[in-house]
């Protein structure tokens, strides 16, 4: 960690003609006595003095903040593709043994939490209102009309499916066995709220040809506080 640094001004009279220099110490003090000194002369050449001698703890971690852009690349990735405790075990498994050895978590975290709150703040920035109802039923007249088909705030609840979700269901309701998918999987905290996800679902007819397993499709989705709300098929 740097404890201070200085830059000098243009046309600085002080005879140590240093136009930048610097103070940094390790983060694990006093197990570890690792110090530094960088000064960086007109010619633009930086000379480091190093001091002391490592000495890390086996269970002791460390990790530089997740910051600006960094922060907005994980959110996206978080976003499209990743939830948060996969990609903390994505990352941790990508880590070479010295690294891991040395207790540098520098972009993998000690554990997914860092993760889920960047995952949070990357939610938050996409919804149209501070408020979650209020965001809703703006995303449903903006671009969502033909997705979100119900909104309730009392009790809480989103319904949603497309005209062809409709068509397919009427399609496959005869021949492919349909259920309702009712793991009631959290995707959002609001307070002392829960907010879980249900589903109409059919086998996925591609993944069971070649003899895959793969997860099913969904027709029809759910979002709601109550596991006794009315299901997305009794709405439509």
């Amino acid at each position: 960690m740097f404890k201070r640094h200085r830059v000098s001004k243009k046309g600085s009279r002080k005879i140590s003609g240093d136009i930048f220099s610097a103070y940094a110490y390790c983060s694990r003090r006093p197990t570890c006595s690792v110090s530094a000194r960088l000064s960086m002369a007109s010619n633009l050449k930086c000379m480091v003095f190093y001091t002391g001698c490592v000495k890390h703890e086996t269970d002791e971690t460390s990790q530089r903040p997740v910051r600006a852009d960094e922060r907005k690349t994980l959110q996206n990735e978080l976003w499209k593709s990743h939830c948060p405790s996969r990609l903390h075990t994505e990352r941790l498994g990508k880590l070479d043994e010295h690294t891991l050895a040395s207790g540098n978590l520098t972009g993998v975290c000690v554990d997914g939490s860092v993760f889920k709150q960047i995952s949070y703040e990357g939610r938050r920035q996409l919804q149209s209102d501070k408020d979650l109802l209020t965001s809703l039923l703006l995303k449903k007249q903006d671009s969502l009309n033909n997705y979100i088909r119900q909104i309730s705030a009392s009790p809480s609840y989103v319904v949603s499916f497309t005209d062809a979700g409709v068509r397919l269901f009427h399609e496959l309701a005869k021949t492919v066995p349909l259920h309702w998918d009712a793991t009631g999987s959290v995707t959002w905290k609001d307070g002392n709220k829960e907010y879980l996800y249900y589903a109409i679902v059919f086998p996925n007819p591609t993944r069971q040809e070649e003899g895959e397993k793969s997860s099913p499709c969904p027709i029809a989705e759910l979002i709601s506080t109550n596991q006794s709300e009315p299901t997305p098929s009794q709405q439509s």
